[in-house]
């Protein structure tokens, strides 16, 4: 996949490489921690004035907006498999119009299925059908999820574990993240640019834009699953240990405005719901545990600051305190 600068954004893509090289790093350091949760692995920034791999590479680009100019700022990273047709299937004949359906189900653009994993959102029981219903980055809300008896412990663990990697190991307040359902696949890729260099995130935050050759991906499909995996990282905001220790305070508010501000991916705190909204409470519960169990095991490889270990809590202390607060725009 491609991600690629529009006219006066260069720097805003290399900051979002920077993001997710640094994230991807976090995760791979502790895979054995068997998170439910994946990264698309980033393979390599290409500079727009790479001659040589614009000239060899400029085909793979087509029907671009009017508004992109090549060769510009990219980022490669792995693509996400979407889900398959034995999914999208049963979410066209429950939540698209009937009248939909058919052109649903041939048009191509519904096989680029992701969907988003919200579990801090239900739609009202006699809420109307969307009447621009696509399955491109579908909304998959928490009582859709129920409908189908889909694992939301799972995804509220995995979740958790995920954002106590950003909070505590990559260092990033999360803003404006996403977790999706797509496809994972048995996949052979040549030598990332992380492997290739072996340059850590910091050593890539202190240099200037820079190229590399491209890395060939190929997947195979002799093995697929549902997978969750987390994205979008271009409005992340990292720090550093050094800016953490003296600004505590500042960076756990920080942390949590971008939980709040995001869209309701999360659980949300208990006191949020009613008694009888057992489900919520539930996942929210298991989320804190995911997040504070996942964030102890790597606070124990950090002896820097001994403070930093009540962070953590800190941090759902401080998210249970505004049980009521929802992102402004929803």
């Amino acid at each position: 996949m491609f991600k690629v600068a529009r006219l006066g954004f260069s720097g805003s893509v290399y900051d979002d490489f920077l993001n997710h090289y640094r994230i991807q790093t976090a995760f791979e350091k502790y895979e054995g921690f068997d998170t439910n949760c994946r990264v698309p692995k980033v393979l390599d920034f290409i500079r727009d004035n790479n001659d040589s791999w614009w000239n060899a590479n400029r085909h793979l680009f087509v029907e671009i907006p009017q508004d992109l100019h090549l060769p510009a700022m990219t980022i490669m990273s792995e693509r996400i498999p979407p889900l398959p047709r034995i999914i999208r299937q049963p979410l066209i004949l429950k939540f698209c119009p009937s009248e939909k359906q058919q052109n649903a189900r041939e048009n191509p653009t519904n096989r680029d299925c992701l969907a988003r994993v919200y579990l801090g959102k239900r739609i009202p029981p006699d809420a109307p059908l969307a009447v621009n219903f696509t399955l491109r980055n579908y909304n998959l809300t928490l009582d859709q999820m129920l409908a189908f008896s889909l694992p939301v412990d799972g995804y509220a663990k995995a979740m958790g574990e995920a954002l106590a990697l950003l909070h505590w190991e990559a260092f990033v307040d999360a803003f404006d993240v996403e977790f999706v359902l797509g496809s994972e696949t048995t996949t052979d890729l040549e030598p990332g640019i992380m492997q290739r260099t072996g340059l850590t995130p910091e050593e890539f935050e202190d240099l200037p834009l820079f190229s590399s050759p491209r890395d060939v991906s190929v997947s195979s499909f002799t093995r697929r699953k549902i997978r969750m995996w987390l994205l979008d990282f271009n409005l992340c905001s990292r720090f550093s240990m050094g800016i953490f220790a003296g600004n505590k305070d500042a960076v756990i508010e920080q942390y949590v405005d971008s939980f709040f501000e995001n869209d309701p991916y999360y659980p949300r705190p208990v006191k949020e719901f009613m008694a009888g909204e057992k489900v919520e409470q539930t996942l929210w519960k298991v989320f804190v545990a995911a997040y504070l169990e996942t964030s102890k095991r790597i606070m124990k490889m950090k002896v820097n600051d001994p403070t930093l270990e009540e962070m953590p809590e800190r941090f759902i202390e401080d998210c249970e305190k505004t049980p009521g607060r929802q992102k402004s725009t929803l």
